[in-house]
């Protein structure tokens, strides 16, 4: 009984170890909504991002071969991290740009169909930011 009640105890600490850095770093952050921790280069990339995201008018050219996830990190995992660490109340937004409209699209539903998958997992961003993803079928509006 109390090895159960130990190991219960260790789930709800990693869990709240990874929330809490999730919050805090997009390298966490992805590794939580992706349930995959991210290679050495995406790792890079990831804190590359989050120096971007303390400058100002801050500007952060890519340069990668496809496949190597430059979409993965920068059009689907940024834009839900910097949303959910922002302050609500500056009316933080996120303009996805692309050659497609359709392109730009489908990255705002991945991101946001992956989010509400994990819906339990993000309501302390809820609670915290008031930062919430549309439940309905409108993948180009967040509220």
């Amino acid at each position: 009984m109390q090895n159960s009640a130990k190991s219960q105890e260790e789930i709800l600490l990693k869990e709240l170890l990874a929330r809490k850095e999730g919050a805090r770093y997009l390298e966490k952050f992805s590794e939580y909504l992706y349930e995959v921790p991210p290679a050495r280069h995406h790792a890079f990339l990831c804190r590359k991002i989050d120096e971007l995201l303390t400058i100002p008018n801050g500007r952060l050219i890519v340069c990668a071969p496809p496949g190597s996830a430059k979409s993965t990190y920068c059009s689907m995992a940024a834009p839900a991290y910097f949303v959910g660490k922002a302050n609500s109340k500056l009316g933080t937004q996120v303009i996805a740009a692309s050659n497609t409209a359709e392109l730009a699209e489908g990255f705002g539903r991945k991101i946001r169909d992956r989010v509400n998958s994990q819906r339990s997992k993000y309501r302390d961003w809820e609670t915290r930011r008031s930062t919430k993803v549309r439940s309905d079928r409108s993948y180009r509006d967040w509220e």
